[in-house]
């Protein structure tokens, strides 16, 4: 709180989640030095998951040491998936594919 997505928390979670299960589900709190690289893709103006959720899971990489990617953008919603052909959230996929070729095949780079 107060930026947990409260319909994901609660069919997650469940109605009487106490603070140490919710630490211990918050996937801030679960990166190690296990973690891959990650990359992460949100719009500023996403009603439904804060933008800060982002930023916390990017300090947390940062904080370990994970290699990570992270692109803010201006518009774009929740939810845009592949299918936009249009507008700064439709840059996502081919952002995750150089980040991917990076890290999981840099053989190909």
């Amino acid at each position: 709180d107060p930026l947990a997505h409260a319909g994901s928390r609660q069919m997650l979670l469940g109605p009487d989640a106490g603070e140490d299960e919710i630490a211990r589900l918050s996937m801030q709190n679960a990166v190690g030095p296990d973690t891959p690289p990650t990359f992460l893709f949100h719009a500023l103006d996403d009603s439904a998951v804060p933008p800060e959720n982002s930023m916390m899971m990017l300090n947390a990489l940062r904080s370990h040491g994970i290699a990570a990617e992270c692109h803010l953008v201006e518009s774009g919603g929740h939810g845009f998936g592949m299918g936009r052909a249009h507008g700064p959230s439709s840059q996502w996929p081919e952002l995750m594919a150089r980040f991917a070729q990076r890290h999981f095949f840099p053989e190909h780079v």
